[in-house]
């Protein structure tokens, strides 16, 4: 990264509910470094402000705000699988694991980004956040320092989180230039 380059700050009211959900499964993307593996946490919740679908309106009856879920394949949920539902719902917090390839170390991560804390206040200006839940290098790179492999780490998933960030904007750019029938 060019040090003298300010970090991409990303806040929550940056996106459509649509746009968010975009942004965040674009992040299950592989790129030269981080590759998926799964999906262990969602902090998810329906929109307020919006009316939803039957098949999803037991949230509403419930008065459900935040639903914040474990498990093991959390992007194959109906809430994410499904773009329909997605103008419907908040989706303010991920956590996924990663096979990690760097030059210096291999192995796994877990990182959790997202826009810590949004359902308590549901504030727009809530800053994209990331953090390095479990960093387990494979055995032959137990000489190398945690530090080391967390700071590399930390650069190539901004490189990583810009990257997508670029990308969803170029992607709703187009479809407001779009010309409609």
């Amino acid at each position: 990264m060019n040090p003298q380059k300010e970090i991409q700050r990303i806040l929550y009211k940056d996106f459509s509910n649509e746009e968010r959900i975009r942004f965040f499964l674009s992040m299950t993307e592989k790129n030269d470094v981080f590759d998926f593996t799964k999906a262990t946490n969602l902090d998810i919740g329906p929109d307020p402000n919006e009316n939803l679908p039957n098949d999803i309106n037991w949230l509403e009856l419930a008065k459900v705000r935040e639903l914040n879920i474990n498990g093991e394949v959390l992007h194959n949920i109906p809430f994410l699988k499904d773009k329909a539902l997605h103008k419907f719902m908040e989706l303010a917090e991920m956590e996924i694991i990663y096979d990690l390839s760097l030059p210096s170390a291999e192995g796994n991560c877990k990182i959790r980004f997202g826009f810590n804390n949004y359902f308590k206040n549901r504030i727009g200006n809530i800053e994209l956040v990331v953090d390095f839940v479990k960093i387990n290098p494979k055995d032959e790179y137990a000489g190398v320092p945690l530090a080391s492999i967390r700071n590399q780490l930390f650069k190539e998933f901004e490189k990583f989180k810009t990257e997508k960030y670029e990308w969803c904007k170029l992607q709703n750019n187009s479809k407001q230039n779009t010309p409609t029938a």
